[in-house]
């Protein structure tokens, strides 16, 4: 007969065994790292680049660089007030961004403040010609420093590289204007000037006035004196 302190040991292994189970198959919430997601996903899905109408990057200082379509379509810088647009480097910014693939998809119920998300560092938008907009996020560095924490829209965040948002962010500090040549002048000396060999010899040196030679004294107890 087995003793009554043998089934409560059973007891317990049972229910230490139901507990083991159970935790080893339930699902877990993890946030992912962008270092162990292998596979890619382009961040503006289904948005066509001839239906954007403006483009804006703005700093968490408010610094703001803005690209609008003229009457013909063409990308021109609209803020800053500058120069005439370089419409390559306008076209291949928004390019650059349309071409953003996320490399990890994070946990949508965490707190977007440990990604710098809740302030962001700075905020890219585009407009469409039919009045829909898209904003995008962006927040904190990733520790890896490869990637920068992003948010779209209402969109869970997700990890974008690093590289694709600097130099997108780099239009605040260079606009996409055409650059503008510099000139060099050459001064030519004009009359009385003194050029650098003139200096060289001043006034009353040596190589323009005569040289006088003194002759040292006529040792006297060299001389010989001569009676008749």
């Amino acid at each position: 007969m087995i003793k009554r302190s043998t089934w409560i040991l059973l007891g317990i292994f049972g229910v230490l065994l139901v507990f083991a189970i159970f935790f080893q198959y339930s699902p877990r919430k993890i946030v992912v790292n962008a270092a162990s997601t292998p596979s890619t996903t382009i961040l503006f899905k289904n948005v066509d680049e001839k239906s954007i109408s403006a483009l804006r990057i703005v700093d968490i200082n408010g610094k703001t660089t803005a690209l609008g379509r003229d009457v013909t379509g063409v990308w021109a810088v609209t803020e800053p007030k500058g120069g005439p647009t370089d419409v390559a480097q306008a076209e291949m910014a928004v390019t650059q961004l349309l071409e953003l693939e996320s490399t990890a998809s994070l946990d949508p119920s965490s707190d977007l403040g440990i990604f710098g998300l809740s302030k962001a560092s700075y905020t890219v938008s585009i407009s469409m010609n039919g009045g829909e907009k898209y904003v995008l996020l962006v927040g904190d560095v990733t520790p890896t420093q490869n990637g920068y924490y992003v948010r779209l829209n209402q969109e869970p965040p997700d990890v974008v590289n690093k590289a694709s948002i600097d130099a997108l962010v780099g239009l605040l500090a260079n606009p996409p204007f055409v650059a503008t040549p510099t000139s060099e002048t050459t001064e030519t000396p004009t009359a009385g000037t003194v050029t650098p060999a003139d200096a060289s010899q001043p006034s009353g040196s040596a190589s323009s006035m005569p040289v006088t030679k003194t002759l040292p004294p006529l040792n006297q107890s060299a001389t010989a004196t001569l009676k008749p």
